[in-house]
């Protein structure tokens, strides 16, 4: 049966995790600890000799061309619907979004020249709750559900957030900080839930606006 290039890929990182010495091979180790293996190496290649604050500053930079795009998609909805309630998802979804894209520029233009990697992780963890609201926001009008037109940008969002959050563990001093997934939502940051609240907020002052 024939092996397909994806299931190489994947064959290729659990061989070079069992074979290359973990203190060297950090591409390996980044990717098998995401919740993403086959998406994270496809994303970065097969190159292993990248330190970790390569690899966290490559999957900022592949990740920050997606979510402009997104914004600029979230624009041209807004700007094409009447309806009130897409618009308010929109608004909603839009919000993430700039949020998030600060959010990674912030990361390699000012938190990772200062060392600051617990706070690339809050990015990286922000970015998953971010495509998570924004995907439950088209079922969030109270007697209303509408099919999702962002799901495949949430879903690269979460992932390309996941990938982040398991490469800047490797920069930390504390290697036993978890990998952001879903199931760690509890234990994020308290500036991360801050912030989440901060546009939650503002989403629902946006809503207070909406004429009736």
């Amino acid at each position: 049966m024939a092996i397909s290039s994806s299931s190489t890929l994947v064959l290729y990182l659990i061989v070079a995790f069992l074979i290359t010495p973990s203190t060297s091979n950090y591409l390996s180790q980044v990717c098998i600890k995401s919740k993403y293996p086959k998406f994270c190496l496809e994303s970065y290649g097969l190159n292993p000799h990248r330190s970790p604050s390569q690899l966290t500053a490559e999957a900022i930079y592949l990740a920050l061309p997606i979510v402009s795009k997104s914004i600029r998609k979230i624009d041209a909805f807004l700007n094409h619907t009447n309806n009130d309630n897409l618009k308010e998802i929109y608004n909603i979804c839009l919000n993430y979004y700039q949020s998030t894209n600060d959010e990674f520029k912030l990361s390699v233009q000012d938190y990772m020249i200062k060392g600051l990697y617990s706070s690339v992780n809050a990015a990286g963890n922000f970015a998953q709750d971010a495509a998570f609201y924004c995907e439950s926001a088209f079922q969030g009008i109270l007697g209303y559900v509408y099919r999702s037109t962002l799901t495949k940008d949430n879903e690269y969002l979460e992932m390309y957030g996941n990938i982040i959050v398991s490469a800047s563990v490797h920069d930390q001093l504390d290697p036993d900080i978890p990998v952001g997934t879903r199931g760690d939502r509890c234990g994020r940051r308290k500036g991360n839930s801050r912030k989440i609240g901060e546009i939650r907020t503002k989403n629902w002052l946006s809503q207070q606006a909406l004429p009736i």
